[in-house]
């Protein structure tokens, strides 16, 4: 299913996030930029205030689904979702490795990264669409099946690799504008793209004999505070959606 109008994208899977509004014929109405290792959650919602006060129409909200941060993809999406059900826009994801500011015009190139303890990853791209999703490798695999690689390669990681690559980050302006070439599924679920299973632990604060905020911690983590019995009647955050 294609998307018509003015679109509104989240794009967190980095440390440099961003915000824009972009209009059907690719006019960058809005474009924030917000950066941090670890606190997507505490930046993201004053420049979604600014975009929303700006009185901008959308139709549609597109996220980046990574593959990057977990909490920060994980921000993203929980505040598109938020946004969508607050506005009665529709949603859908969109990989962060096709909004990448230093992609060729050609739509064709390589993404690495680190994907730690020791490895890799790699994802193919071609003409603007996922040939070969992301897959971790080890340092002498990554080099050998780059081997005779002739396409540009890419990174969002400023770390060493094994490999010569550009560094760049995805743009939500460019997330927008690649969202108007796909085929998105607005009726899905929008899921993270994990490089591994994400590995989550539960504290047992109630064993120790400290009261439970675990709860209240997941609502401030996520960030949308959008009530599912009625996600009209609240807030995005601090946001008021009507």
């Amino acid at each position: 299913m294609t998307t018509t109008g003015t679109l509104l994208a989240f794009e967190t899977s980095t440390p440099r996030g961003s915000l824009a509004l972009v209009a059907e014929d690719g006019e960058v109405l809005f474009f924030r930029i917000f950066e941090s290792q670890r606190s997507h959650n505490s930046l993201l919602f004053e420049p979604l205030r600014e975009a929303l006060a700006a009185g901008q129409p959308f139709a549609d909200v597109i996220v980046g689904t990574g593959p990057g941060s977990y909490t920060g993809v994980r921000i993203g999406i929980s505040a598109a979702l938020g946004v969508s059900l607050a506005s009665n826009a529709r949603v859908a994801g969109v990989s962060s490795l096709l909004a990448l500011e230093a992609a060729p015009a050609s739509g064709s190139y390589h993404v690495i990264g680190d994907a730690r303890r020791g490895s890799y990853f790699h994802a193919e791209i071609c003409d603007w669409k996922v040939k070969v999703e992301a897959a971790i490798f080890t340092k002498e695999e990554l080099i050998a099946h780059l081997a005779d690689n002739t396409l540009p390669v890419l990174t969002c990681d400023a770390s060493p690799l094994p490999i010569a690559a550009e560094v760049t980050s995805p743009s939500a302006a460019n997330l927008a504008r690649m969202a108007r070439s796909q085929e998105l599924d607005f009726t899905a679920n929008i899921e993270p793209i994990y490089l591994r299973a994400p590995y989550i632990t539960t504290p047992n604060a109630k064993a120790k004999g400290r009261p439970d905020h675990s709860h209240a911690f997941l609502e401030s983590s996520v960030g949308t505070g959008v009530s599912a019995e009625n996600p009209l009647q609240r807030p995005v955050g601090n946001i008021e959606l009507t």
